[in-house]
């Protein structure tokens, strides 16, 4: 869920700050379609149970569209947000494919009200997740930020998911003050 709070929070400061959504139509994003196709891929195979080996998941339905969706942000580099966008996909992607899954520190969901008991039973129920460890390959790349809140939006994310949320958020603030004297 912490992907959404960036583009929420970017449309709010854009909307408070006289900033219009039409703006974000200003914007051509090159490879938008695809761009979109892809992230949805990745998000539904994330949420679905699809009945597929692991290694199918991971790397057919996961890493193959993160690496497409890096792709085109690096394309769009020169967007406002883009960059960021396309270092969260690299670092998560570095992080899954050297570890063979996202590493979650489980001993990190006590600050946020849960138990390192809870956060085990769920990685042992996903394809994606990984238990970590302080011997896990980039550790800090890892699941290791806990943010807290209601049960919804409380949980672990990645350096990777946060620099991809203030792109996106960054993105659309931005959009929203396209300059009138095209």
């Amino acid at each position: 869920m912490i992907l959404l709070a960036g583009p929420i929070l970017g449309v709010l400061a854009g909307v408070l700050s006289g900033g219009r959504l039409s703006g974000l139509g200003d914007h051509r994003i090159r490879g938008a379609n695809l761009f979109i196709c892809l992230f949805a891929v990745q998000v539904l195979a994330t949420a679905l149970p699809w009945g597929l080996t692991e290694e199918v998941m991971l790397y057919g339905f996961w890493a193959t569209p993160v690496l497409g969706c890096l792709a085109v942000a690096l394309w769009n580099r020169r967007e406002p947000g883009f960059a960021l966008i396309a270092l969260g996909f690299a670092a998560n992607l570095l992080v899954v494919t050297a570890n063979a899954g996202m590493p979650v520190l489980s001993a990190n969901a006590e600050l946020i009200g849960g138990t390192a008991q809870l956060v085990n039973e769920a990685v042992a129920k996903s394809w994606l997740h990984v238990p970590g460890s302080p011997d896990t390959v980039l550790l800090w790349l890892s699941d290791v930020i806990p943010v807290p809140g209601p049960g919804v939006i409380r949980g672990m994310v990645s350096v990777g998911d946060v620099f991809l949320s203030m792109g996106l958020g960054l993105y659309i603030f931005l959009s929203m003050h396209v300059c009138d004297s095209k």
